[in-house]
């Protein structure tokens, strides 16, 4: 999830390309604001639980 300073959800990482020393993000947005030129940042995601259990035949 990407958000602003202010911890609002802007939207989701898309792509990440350029040089690996100084890469850019493509973000995927929430809502329609405009955020171009905002320093925005990446939250980390915590690892999902549960799923299905497997049925046995």
């Amino acid at each position: 999830m990407v958000v602003d300073k202010s911890l609002k959800r802007i939207g989701i990482v898309m792509d990440l390309f350029g040089p690996i020393n100084n890469p850019y993000i493509s973000v995927r947005p929430a809502t329609p604001d405009y955020h171009v030129g905002q320093i925005l940042y990446k939250l980390a995601q915590e690892k999902k639980r549960g799923g299905r259990a497997w049925k046995k035949r």
